[in-house]
């Protein structure tokens, strides 16, 4: 998606969470736990002609079909069914060590080679779920040690996982079942893998560091009564992760990165543009987007405010309003969210603040983490913009 489209979805979104604040804007600061959506919404509307009158109003059907999208799982079980497994680490290792063997040996078919590889990536994304699990169980309750170690130990054991998994497929495509290889996974696929660096002890111990600090980091509470502790985990965060980055090679294969900035943009990021060019989209947001939302907050303000909390409750009446007033299609995925217990809105005094959406691997479907609601816009903002990585689990190939 281009960033004039990317611009142009941001100002209808704006729009629409400007016409459901006009609803709003009458409701009571305070809404207590067992309040809905109906008793919040009010029946003000925006006078000011210089913004578009689309109030949002719910569809006559309660529970209409929607039209087919995505790819769903099939018998998918509840989140309540979904546990954490720690992993037997020598049964894996010993696993990998077999395939690599048999792979290279000139005598074990290409079939029972697959079906061993095939064992081993069903430890690897029971393990990758189990990372998920662990980090949600800790942000629910981060004041737990045992959790908090428990998410370290896994975010570690997993990152050791997926650079053997790399060693292992590049050793598969360099046996005489390459050519079956790429043509059942895919000439992309192969060169992804070939193009992978495997890690060394010495990055993968800076990692480790790195992951050890940052849940140490999320675990410490009270920034201002334990000053001194986020200073020394920062600053030790600030150390490794410009190690890390200088003992990276870049995607030209030569040059090493000169600081964490430049390592993360490309390769935790994500990023399919330079920072030079996001420079024009920033301008843009400049005149199109800032007036708009300023609007919006001068005459909203009550919206926004921090003793106006809002109730996990009530964000889950909330957001299918504007889903389904804007590609009501998403309201399969959120419909599947919502059956299979995949959130956690809830309000507690030991959660962390933080939102995100975390794929659970050996489901094919994900898990949205929502920390402690504050103002209405500000949670229901939130909500809307993690759904939006949380749909895209399902619609990616859409």
């Amino acid at each position: 998606m281009n960033a004039k489209k990317l611009l142009s979805l941001a100002i209808i979104l704006v729009l629409l969470l400007s016409s459901f604040m006009a609803c709003v804007s009458g409701a009571p600061s305070n809404p207590s736990t067992s309040e809905s959506a109906s008793e919040i919404i009010g029946d003000s509307s925006i006078e000011d002609s210089s913004i578009p009158d689309s109030s949002i109003e719910q569809p006559d059907d309660p529970d209409p079909v929607y039209p087919e999208y995505g790819n769903y799982p099939e018998n998918s079980p509840h989140y309540s069914e979904r546990v954490y497994v720690a992993p037997d680490e020598e049964a894996i290792a010993a696993l990998i060590e077999e395939i690599k063997t048999k792979g290279a040996d000139g005598v074990t078919s290409y079939e029972e080679v697959m079906e061993l590889r095939e064992q081993f990536y069903e430890y690897y994304y029971e393990a990758l779920t189990s990372r998920s699990i662990a980090e949600f169980e800790f942000y629910r309750h981060y004041s737990d040690t045992e959790l908090q170690e428990r998410s370290a130990y896994i975010s570690n054991y997993t990152n050791n996982l997926n650079n053997q998994a790399f060693e292992m497929e590049q050793v598969l495509f360099e046996t005489e079942h390459k050519d079956a290889m790429i043509e059942e996974l895919g000439q992309d696929y192969y060169e992804m893998v070939m193009g992978y660096n495997v890690k060394d002890e010495e990055i993968l111990a800076l990692e480790e560091t790195i992951t050890n600090l940052e849940t140490e980091y999320e675990g410490t509470q009270q920034i201002y009564a334990n000053f001194n502790k986020f200073a020394e985990i920062y600053i030790g965060l600030v150390n490794a992760r410009n190690a890390l980055a200088r003992k990276t090679l870049k995607s030209d294969g030569v040059t090493y990165y000169n600081n964490y900035m430049e390592y993360a943009y490309e390769n935790i990021y994500g990023r399919s543009y330079t920072p030079e060019e996001v420079s024009d989209f920033r301008a843009d947001i400049c005149e199109l987007m800032v007036p708009l939302s300023t609007y919006i907050y001068d005459h909203y303000a009550s919206g926004y405010v921090q003793d106006r909390k809002i109730t996990g409750t009530v964000l889950k009446e909330l957001a299918p309003i504007v889903i389904k007033n804007t590609i009501p299609q998403m309201m399969n995925s959120w419909n599947y969210m919502m059956e299979k217990g995949l959130y956690d809105f809830d309000v507690t005094e030991d959660k962390f603040g933080a939102a995100f959406v975390s794929n659970m691997s050996a489901y094919d479907d994900g898990f949205m983490f929502i920390g402690d609601p504050t103002s209405l816009v500000s949670s229901l903002n939130t909500v809307l913009h993690e759904f939006g990585h949380y749909n895209e689990i399902f619609a990616a190939e859409e």
